[in-house]
């Protein structure tokens, strides 16, 4: 027997139900009652008001899928449930059998995601209508076929749903009377059990309408099985209020202030925020709640997946197959809490840099290249090599897991390497407990892979990621408890729902009801051929029955909408569900959409403009960080932190030179080279002529820019340059260890060049083995130009040595700083200068010593070297200080002082000499500029001096343009070059008080 009540969403449900569940307990008050409701939410709500209203005694509030199991799971036995990943592997094994339309994305996860999700549809179909959907397109066909060939794999040791549903439909026994507590949309296989439960007992159904037969039409068309007619009933009261904001985060903010006033008279289980719109509401309300310190309960705004540790986890299988990329490896690693192998630590910034160090990319790199570096670096020897042991180890499990055959013993193996890199059961007590949930539901979901044996999926590491990957995605945990601080949920949630005070938010159109896509694999076309699949109107409908029950759960609600989308920098119109209850509170029936803003705001339909307007004039601020805001526009703020802030931005701005803009006058610890305490070498000074805050920060500060192994394409010019000399250098040493140095103006021989081309081969295979050579097709191609620059080097030594009468006297002239020469100390005004270094070679001819300097880049700015100004305003300094070590090397053996010849040698790019003799005047210009770069680092003058133009390919100053995007102190620099404080900083570096820009 079925009896029906009409009722309306909110208090008025509760009511009726607690009226109906009276009447049902008239004669025995401890007689028991069914009660099916929609969802949890509904019947938590329920059962407390029954409780409320003394009437919960024999209740059982539950839901039908639960209700049907509770009563005939016994019936299943022999058949387990079919979870998500056994239906997904059912579909991905009837795939692999025959694809038919699906053959190109078959191996895709959305295309299986899809598939299941038309299947969980296709169940409530019977026979003839899958015969229907059949004959509608030739995809619809390949569905229904793959359809059925994945029920009836399933149905022999697995059930879902569907098949529950059924078996109460046909055996469900009991005694106690029911009701279903606002049935929404019933498929086929829900009426038919409650169509059972009316045969055998007293059905009581209570339903609620919202008035608009078109958000009402498919909860009426599913109780019209059981008997049900419709009736008239009154549509909700609107919003009490609306609020508009500049865009959803504003919104968000609005309304968190809102809740903040409403807690001081209303307690917060009685307050509910519902969203329209899950991205971007529900992270942001999460956010700013608790940024407010009010206890919040919903659903989480952020499922498993995102949380640190799945991620580690499911990032480092990701890359089993890629050979252990570095960039991707750390990236995972420093995400989460990791251990190695055994249970240390993973100290995960000391063996970033290190792999940089060591130009690790991937696969044996992390073998070959971290024991290289070790040799390299003794003081990396130990951490490179527990770091290599660790990445080593993880590609030899991965090979382990390549070879497991079956689903059991894959799960064992990631449960191990899970357990070694996170922890056991006991260790992810200690996380917090939305990563203890995201790791425990981790753990649960590779436990149940082992069930995936059965159903004909091969194992692999590959599918066994993306099945946990996609459980992590569905796995959401719930934020508090309900009843427990404000509700934070999404529109859904207003079924059932009763508070004081409800906030709906994000009632734009483009949001609600949205944009409503129809379904690739069964579109509307071919749902409208049977009566059982719904199509795309009745998801339209569906959410604005959610909004009329909104609007009926609470004596207040608050609806807002966002005035526009920052992110995409678009307009928004309100909803056309929320035009009626503008056109109400503003006065205006003829109001329409697009027309909205021209509304006078009144009290009950309030603007909210810009955020700075709001923090300023609003009485109610919400979180510390708006007090905060507040007092520092009132300029009563005291803060340190941020005085200091403001402090950087002014004097950044203003045309003083200060200590936001490198000036460290008067700053203790700043070296002084001229008292000759300390040793620096000649390039060292030429990176402070070049730019002083550079200077700064790699020789002071220890700071240098980050260099990516992955990122190198080809060798890099220094590394090029390195190799031009580390060959020269050894083919002389070694033709000096056998005698066969050529003598004053003889050529180089054939058993030479043969010499150089070995020491070339040997020195290329030692750099690959580096990483310091770039792609390999790449690296083919200068592999051949540096072995044609070397022979090129060769026959143009031949000729200037021929030309000069040279001979070759040493090969890397080194001086200090761990050289048996000791540091060149040069003498200037007001004190002396040592330096380090090392020549790349010095040859003598009758009378005269000739210093080379080899070069493989361009010789533009070195062709300005002229013996008025020998050092290019301080920018090039090597060739003077090598003259003077190669002079006082030649007076040691030789007893006599040869005048020098110094030169800059570009080959490679360039085959041009610039030589400069070492004379006097030289020398004199030499001091005058070591005396000003000197000075102005004692004095702790630091400014960034940007390049003259802009980068185009590379960025020509790391430190100055650190994100690439441009040069923003180049103003500052013009604006201060000329200060007389700058003066040693602009002289030598340009002319003096210019700016050389």
């Amino acid at each position: 027997m079925t009896r029906f009540e009409t009722t309306g969403y909110g208090a008025a449900a509760l009511d009726t139900l607690a009226a109906v569940v009276s009447e049902l307990k008239a004669a025995d008050p401890l007689r028991s009652v069914t009660i099916i409701a929609p969802n949890n939410i509904s019947a938590i709500v329920a059962r407390r008001h029954l409780a409320h209203v003394k009437s919960i005694a024999a209740v059982e509030v539950t839901t039908l899928p639960r209700h049907a199991e509770l009563h005939v799971a016994h019936l299943m036995a022999g058949r387990r449930p079919a979870t998500g990943p056994i239906t997904v592997a059912a579909w991905r094994a009837a795939l692999a059998k025959n694809p038919g339309a699906f053959a190109e994305t078959a191996e895709h996860p959305q295309t299986l995601a899809a598939l299941a999700r038309a299947h969980r549809e296709l169940r409530d179909l019977s026979t003839d209508e899958l015969d229907t959907v059949v004959s509608a397109t030739p995809l619809s066909a390949d569905v229904v076929r793959l359809h059925r060939e994945v029920a009836d794999s399933l149905a022999p040791d697995w059930y879902d749903e569907t098949d529950l549903l059924a078996a109460a439909a046909a055996a469900l026994t009991t005694s106690a009377p029911t009701v279903l507590y606002l049935p929404q949309r019933l498929t086929r296989a829900e009426q038919a059990v409650l169509t059972r439960i009316a045969e055998i007992t007293e059905l009581v159904v209570i339903t609620a309408l919202t008035g608009d037969a078109a958000a009402d039409r498919v909860v009426t068309s599913g109780l019209e099985p059981l008997g049900f007619t419709t009736v008239e009933v009154a549509t909700p009261p609107p919003a009490s209020r609306i609020i508009t904001a500049s865009d959803s985060d504003d919104e968000v903010r609005r309304v968190v202030r809102e809740v903040v006033r409403t807690l001081t008279t209303v307690p917060a289980h009685r307050v509910a925020v519902l969203y329209s719109s899950k991205q971007p509401y529900s992270r942001l309300l999460h956010e700013q709640l608790s940024a407010t310190g009010i206890a919040i309960n919903g659903p989480g705004s952020r499922n498993s997946e995102e949380r640190s540790v799945t991620r580690a986890f499911l990032d480092l299988l990701a890359l089993s197959e890629k050979g252990l990329p570095r960039a991707a490896f750390f990236q995972a690693v420093s995400s989460a809490p990791l251990r190695d192998f055994t249970g240390a630590r993973l100290p995960v910034a000391r063996w970033e840099r290190i792999s940089r160090d060591a130009w690790v990319v991937s696969g044996d790199d992390w073998d070959v290249r971290l024991a290289l570096h070790g040799k390299r670096r003794e003081l990396d020897l130990e951490a490179a090599a527990a770091l290599s042991t660790f990445a080593t180890t993880l590609l030899t499990r991965f090979d382990d897991a390549a070879t497991a055959t079956t689903w059991a013993d894959l799960s064992a193996w990631t449960l191990q390497l899970f357990e070694a890199l996170v922890g056991d059961v006991e260790q992810l007590t200690f996380l917090p407990p939305e990563e203890k949930y995201a790791a425990t539901a981790l753990v649960s979901a590779v436990h149940g892979l082992r069930s995936l044996d059965t159903a004909g999926t091969p194992a692999s590491l590959g599918v066994l990621r993306e099945v946990l990957a996609q459980q992590m995605t569905s796995a959401v945990p719930r934020v508090g408890k309900f009843g427990e601080g404000v509700l934070v949920a999404p529109l859904s949630a207003a079924v059932g729902l009763t508070a004081d005070v409800t906030f709906i938010v994000g009632l734009s159109e483009d949001l609600c009801p949205g944009r409503q896509h129809d379904d690739p694999l069964l579109p509307d076309r071919v749902r409208v051929r049977v009566n059982s699949l719904p199509v795309l109107r009745d998801r339209v409908d569906e959410v604005r029955r959610h909004l009329l029950a909104a609007f009926a759960s609470a004596p207040e609600v608050v609806a807002t909408f966002p005035r526009g989308d920052l992110r995409r920098t678009t307009g928004r119109l309100p909803s056309r569900w929320l035009l009626p209850t503008l056109r109400l509170l503003a006065n205006r029936p003829d109001l329409t959409a697009s027309e909205w803003e021209s509304a006078p705001p009144v009290g009950t339909v309030q603007h909210a403009r810009s955020y700075a307007e709001q923090l300023l004039h609003t009485d109610v601020l919400a979180t510390a960080q708006e007090w905060r805001t507040r007092a520092a526009a009132a300029g009563v703020l005291s803060d340190a932190v941020t005085d200091l802030g403001t402090r950087v931005i002014e004097e950044r701005a203003s045309e003083a030179f200060t200590r936001f803009d490198g000036n460290l006058a008067g700053a203790s610890g700043l070296p002084d080279y001229a008292a000759g305490l300390e040793s620096i070498s000649a390039s060292g000074l030429e990176k402070f002529a070049g730019c002083p805050h550079t200077f700064f920060v790699e020789r002071l500060l220890g700071v240098r820019p980050i260099e990516n192994p992955e990122e190198l394409v080809r060798i890099k010019p220094s590394d090029l340059g390195t190799f031009l000399h580390q060959c020269m250098e050894e083919l002389v040493l070694a033709a000096t260890d056998d005698a066969t140095i050529p003598t004053a103006g003889a050529p180089w021989t054939e058993s030479h060049r043969a010499r150089l081309v070995q020491i070339a081969t040997a020195k290329a295979t030692a750099y690959e083995a580096q990483g310091l050579t770039g792609h390999p097709r790449l690296w083919g191609e200068d592999r051949q130009r540096l072995m044609a620059t070397l022979h090129a080097m060769l026959d143009a030594d031949d000729a200037w040595r021929s030309a000069n009468g040279t001979g070759i006297w040493k090969a890397e002239l080194g001086f200090g700083e761990g050289n048996l020469a000791p540091d060149v100390e040069v003498p200037i005004p007001g004190g002396t200068v040592r330096m380090n270094g090392s020549a790349d070679r010095v040859d003598v001819a009758d009378g005269r010593i000739f210093v080379i300097d080899i070069k493989s880049g361009k010789p533009n700015e070195y062709k300005k070297i002229s013996r008025d100004d020998p050092t290019v305003g301080g920018t090039k300094l090597q060739l003077p200080v090598y003259a003077y070590a190669a002079q006082a090397a030649h007076l040691e053996h030789t007893g006599t002082t040869l005048p020098v010849t110094a030169a800059y040698w570009f080959v490679h790019r360039s085959s041009d000499r610039v030589e400069l003799e070492i004379t006097e005047d030289v020398k004199t210009g030499y001091a005058t500029a070591l005396r000003a770069i000197t000075s102005a680092i004692k004095g702790g003058l630091f400014p960034s001096r940007p390049p003259a133009n802009d980068d185009y390919i590379w960025v020509q100053c790391a430190h100055c343009n650190p994100d690439g995007l441009g040069y923003r102190t180049r103003a500052k620099w013009i604006a201060i070059a000329n200060l007389p404080e700058l003066a040693d900083v602009t002289y030598p570096l340009g002319t003096p008080g210019g700016t050389d820009d």
